[in-house]
């Protein structure tokens, strides 16, 4: 037959210990006058020393003649067991059946206690990795925006820089727009003069006949015509030419001012600039040594509480070996000084949590301005590449020809930082 596991209710186990421990009158419900023996054989039980039991209905027995008579009616089954012996017997193992059940309740309350604390720190264990978790996803959302933040400031640099090349486009197409229409100007006048100088010469032909006289000198004019048109017609070009040439380095001259206007102010905010990230560099080193200071003082608080837990295991061992025997004073302070230790504990990883958090944001504070510092460095560095040639007028010859004067400026960027501008001049005639 398979063997069957006896059924106890907890509730009722519980309800018995708690009366037991009252010490107020128990009725017993279904009295026996004996218990069976199946309660009390077995290799887990161990026999419970002697008391001293005093009989419900008589007080005048003690308790070596209780023990005696119990010994006696014991060894012969053939004699009658008076009342009061089966009595006090069967109360006797009434007590000890309570005693044991007490017991048995004690000891599984302990083990439900240490299942209890494993799945406790099993908790903790838990609870802990995740909020490492958390706190990675915090740190790469915050890198992610920077880096959005970095994106967004370069998108609209370029478009600024796309809306000036178009202005400088429509500019340069209005310019060659104007110079075709003069073009097509001259080129109508150069027309009508040449029609002119057709029907003079036509009407000098008519009259060729009936003034002989004057045809000599109707040549000798026409040809001093045509040559100082010659003459002139090179030099009214140039003119034209120098005169657009005139306008359009005005123009450029006025954005080279305002361009070294610019780069005058940016000067100025880099050294502002440079100051604050100075001062930013010095509170970030403190930063760093109160960091350090503080994770020292953890570790000596996480080993102070790992070598009060492992007294404190030992203590509990020791009193449940010796449950009756040791008081529980000493436990208690055990107790109340380990969750001392884990609130200073706590507030210690708190206060180390936002000053990493401090640490992490002058990180992403200084990243963002050590880029802005790279693009006020290549802003620099484009605007002396885009420096305008500036020009100035020398003299007039006597012909009547003008000479220009051009000087450039070219940017030479060495590795210590340092400026170098090279003049070139170029003369026109």
């Amino acid at each position: 037959m398979p063997i069957t596991k006896p059924r106890v209710s907890v509730k009722d186990m519980i309800m018995t210990s708690i009366a037991v421990k009252s010490g107020l009158d128990i009725d017993i419900v279904d009295p026996v006058p004996s218990w069976p023996t199946v309660h009390f054989q077995g290799p887990h039980l161990s026999p419970l020393p002697q008391t001293p039991v005093a009989s419900s209905q008589t007080g005048s027995e003690t308790p070596v003649v209780a023990a005696r008579l119990a010994s006696g009616y014991g060894d012969n089954d053939d004699n009658e067991v008076p009342t009061h012996v089966a009595q006090a017997i069967a109360e006797l193992q009434r007590e000890r059946l309570l005693l044991r059940s007490e017991l048995n309740f004690e000891l599984w309350m302990a083990r439900e206690n240490v299942k209890h604390i494993g799945r406790l720190y099993q908790d903790r264990v838990i609870s802990r990795k995740s909020e490492m978790e958390r706190q990675a996803l915090h740190n790469k959302m915050r890198e992610l925006k920077a880096e959005v933040h970095r994106l967004q400031k370069s998108l609209k640099e370029h478009k600024e820089q796309a809306s000036n090349m178009k202005s400088q486009y429509a500019d340069w197409n209005r310019k060659l727009q104007d110079k075709v229409r003069d073009l097509k100007a001259e080129k109508a006048s150069w027309a009508v003069d040449a029609a002119a100088m057709r029907r003079a010469e036509a009407e000098a032909k008519e009259t060729f006949a009936a003034q002989g006289k004057l045809l000599a000198e109707a040549n000798g004019l026409v040809f001093l015509l045509q040559t100082k048109i010659k003459e002139t017609a090179h030099k009214v070009e140039r003119l034209h030419d120098y005169e657009a040439q005139i306008e359009q380095l005005i123009k450029m001259q006025r954005i080279w001012e305002s361009d070294v206007h610019k780069l005058n102010d940016q000067t100025e905010y880099i050294k502002v600039f440079t100051s604050n990230y100075k001062k930013m560099e010095l509170r970030l080193e403190s930063y760093e040594k109160t960091q350090a200071k503080m994770d020292e003082e953890a570790k000596q608080y996480r080993q102070n509480i790992q070598t009060l837990s492992s007294r404190l295991n030992i203590t509990q061992q020791q009193l449940g070996a010796a449950q009756k025997l040791s008081s529980l004073s000493d436990v208690s302070q055990y107790a109340e000084q380990n969750r001392t230790l884990q609130q200073t504990n706590t507030r210690l990883r708190d206060e180390n949590s936002e000053l990493r958090e401090e640490v992490e944001e002058l990180k992403a504070m200084l990243g963002i301005l050590r880029g802005q510092d790279w693009s006020i460095r290549h802003e620099h560095h484009r605007l002396y590449r885009r420096l305008p040639c500036r020009f100035c007028i020398i003299r007039n010859d006597s012909i009547g020809s003008l000479r220009f004067r051009w000087i450039g400026c070219t940017e030479l960027i060495h590795d210590d930082g340092e400026d170098e501008t090279k003049i070139r001049d170029m003369e026109l005639r």
